[in-house]
């Protein structure tokens, strides 16, 4: 039996959560994920990303970096207020793809299930992240 493809991700946002969880999180599930694209508004804080986590391009617009051929999935960690505006570019560039966050669109794609909604899922997730982060730190 053969080991699933890698979903490759594109990530809106290069700031401090981008960097702090996101991009450590997808590291750790690198059998699972890799980056292909970074996006943010400043081209030097996407760049810094870039460098720092080997994502290989870099956009400061979403809507030039969704109609990439090699995205699976994208990630949007933008906190400015424009992750509407961006989850309505993705829709509408990919028209059957739902935007979610990507652990939760992974499990549902590869295995049916609900996507978490409730409170006791989102403390689940805190837990999960907490492991993630022990397992990084030194």
């Amino acid at each position: 039996m053969s080991s699933p493809q890698k979903l490759r991700v594109g990530v809106v946002g290069a700031g401090e959560v981008t960097q702090v969880v996101h991009l450590p999180t997808l590291t750790f599930l690198s059998d699972q994920y890799t980056v292909t694209a970074i996006c943010d508004v400043s081209r030097e804080a996407a760049e810094h990303v870039a460098i720092k986590w080997n994502v290989p391009h870099v956009y400061t617009a979403s809507a030039e970096m969704v109609r990439r051929d090699d995205i699976d999935l994208i990630l949007i960690a933008n906190s400015d207020g424009q992750g509407r505006y961006s989850e309505r570019i993705i829709r509408t560039t990919y028209q059957d793809a739902y935007t979610t966050e990507f652990l939760d669109l992974h499990q549902t794609l590869t295995t049916g299930a609900d996507l978490k909604t409730t409170p006791e899922d989102a403390m689940e997730d805190l837990d999960v992240f907490d492991m993630i982060m022990a397992h990084l730190s030194p």
